[in-house]
């Protein structure tokens, strides 16, 4: 399994790519539509992961870094992130105090 993540990523990355060549030199009719609509599809879905998982990606060191990667790679990039434990989540909304939350704090 561990060897797949990259090539996920690698494949992406390709897909990506050819996203940016076709804006530069369209493809015959069929190819370039369907290659920019699955171009949207995939902002679209890794747009709404993104707005999904803000909250975990806030604990992470390098937070831009990330949510560029999940635009890039979709849901590829958030098994490569540790998973924080829940202490380490109520600490940091309980230093914020921006929202409520189902943590205890004495």
């Amino acid at each position: 399994m561990q060897f797949m993540l990259p090539v996920a990523k690698l494949a992406l990355l390709l897909f990506w790519f050819s996203v940016l060549m076709v804006a530069q030199a369209p493809l015959p009719k069929p190819f370039g539509v369907l290659l920019g609509g699955v171009a949207l599809l995939l902002v679209l879905m890794h747009g709404a992961m993104l707005l999904f998982y803000t909250a975990r990606l806030s604990g992470s060191r390098d937070v831009w870094l990330d949510r560029l990667q999940l635009m890039l790679f979709g849901a590829f990039h958030l098994y490569g992130l540790a998973r924080a434990p829940a202490d380490a989540q109520c600490l940091s909304v309980a230093a914020s105090e921006s929202r409520s939350s189902g943590c205890q704090t004495d």
